[in-house]
């Protein structure tokens, strides 16, 4: 049997981390080498949309690049208009579907290497719901192939949560992930002539990156008079530097980062949706009105439509043992991210580590001490090396010394 040192559940934004990192350390002979089985459930790149959402990114653009190895096997990507972009505006928030443009001009150049080398596979198509776990990993391929591995990343990502309030459960409903692809524009027009009013639920930086699309798209619908609403059942949490929460009182519900003195800087309203909220506090936008409330008193509207913006949960796979028994993996007390080994990075089974199973990515982000680490710069920097150091700590593959990137990597005519 053919066992391979590792399977990655998902090819997103996250898993193509470990490609970076490799690079960056000079490892990814040593990573390809040690045998890569890929899981994805999409049929394609082409089919690929991940971070395709038409917002302002959370973080300036360069932080997207900083990662990148100067003279790796993505420097000359630095090169193409997408890249170039992105380094022009290193200071900048940009749209998030300028970020997905380069990423995934990233992602076909893994691809390319990936389908390049005898010991690697990407598997399109292939979603796994469930996965077996011996001394070993075990995952079925589309063709019905078991495919065993020693190591196991699961990146597959978050599904936004459901609204569970029965008062509004007849009412039109869409997701801020529908709406931030910009999939319903069609739909939301169509309410809003005929006189519909939305209702955001969730005050979360991710609400008001949706109230500040809604603006943004199809704000001649809306005025002072005939405003939107933006629900959430807790009062706003603004992300703060230090300087800034020298001015601004601090709740005992805020998170202060000990090292940098930074406040909220992963579970408040930041950038463009911090200045949104802040326009409306300060009641120079008139158009969107929060209410502070659990309760969507929906029936002050006459005719309400909801957009869900309540957060995300993981999808893990369903993992069984040799005895097809399920192994539940832990949950964080909030629900949004599984529960990590803060070392290791192993899932967690009953509050202990699942060996040789590891996370990455959102649902999966690490903690620290100011909350959940999440975004590229994080799932491409530290916690990525970390996690390729601990894949080839055993694997131990010699590369030839003579390896170049020529002799696996055709540059020309490859996107």
């Amino acid at each position: 049997m053919n066992i391979h040192n590792l399977q990655i559940i998902g090819f997103g934004p996250a898993a193509l981390g470990l490609f970076v990192a490799a690079d960056r350390e000079h490892r990814l002979f040593e990573f390809l080498d040690s045998g890569i089985q890929i899981h994805e459930r999409t049929p394609s790149l082409h089919h690929w949309r991940s971070l395709k959402y038409y917002i302002p990114s959370n973080s300036p653009a360069g932080e997207f690049l900083m990662g990148i190895r100067e003279d790796g096997i993505f420097s000359d990507l630095l090169e193409s208009e997408a890249g170039k972009y992105l380094s022009y505006n290193a200071y900048r928030t940009v749209c998030l579907s300028k970020v997905s443009e380069f990423l995934k001009l990233m992602m076909y150049r893994v691809e390319r290497i990936i389908d390049e080398h005898p010991n690697c596979h990407l598997h399109w198509s292939s979603y796994v719901s469930t996965l077996q776990v011996d001394d070993n990993f075990i995952c079925n391929a589309p063709n019905g192939k078991r495919i065993v591995s020693r190591h196991l990343v699961v990146s597959t990502g978050s599904k936004q949560r459901q609204l569970e309030q029965t008062s509004i459960s007849n009412l039109p409903t869409y997701s801020s992930e529908a709406l931030q692809r910009g999939i319903i524009d069609e739909d939301i027009i169509e309410y809003l002539k005929n006189g519909y009013t939305p209702i955001i639920v969730g005050g979360s930086h991710s609400g008001f990156s949706t109230a500040g699309f809604m603006l943004d798209r199809f704000g001649k619908y809306f005025s002072d008079t005939n405003p939107f609403y933006l629900y959430s059942r807790s009062p706003i949490k603004q992300m703060l530097t230090r300087h800034e929460a020298q001015h601004i009182p601090i709740s005992d519900n805020d998170k202060v980062d000990p090292e940098t003195g930074d406040v909220n800087k992963f579970s408040g309203v930041r950038h463009n949706a911090r200045d949104l909220y802040r326009r409306v506090v300060q009641g120079n936008e008139k158009r969107l009105v929060i209410k502070i409330s659990d309760n969507i008193n929906s029936h002050n509207v006459l005719r309400p439509i909801i957009i869900s913006a309540i957060g995300y949960r993981p999808t893990p796979p369903r993992i069984i043992n040799a005895e097809n028994k399920p192994i539940s993996i832990d949950l964080l007390p909030s629900g949004s991210s599984v529960a990590k080994d803060p070392i290791t990075q192993e899932l967690q089974h009953q509050g202990k580590n699942l060996n040789n199973a590891f996370g990455m990515g959102i649902g999966y982000s690490d903690m620290g001490s100011d909350g959940e680490q999440v975004g590229v710069n994080f799932f491409h920097g530290d916690t990525a090396t970390t996690l390729v150091t601990r894949l080839l700590r055993e694997a131990k593959m010699e590369t030839p010394k003579d390896k170049k990137l020529a002799s696996i990597l055709s540059l020309e005519g490859e996107v």
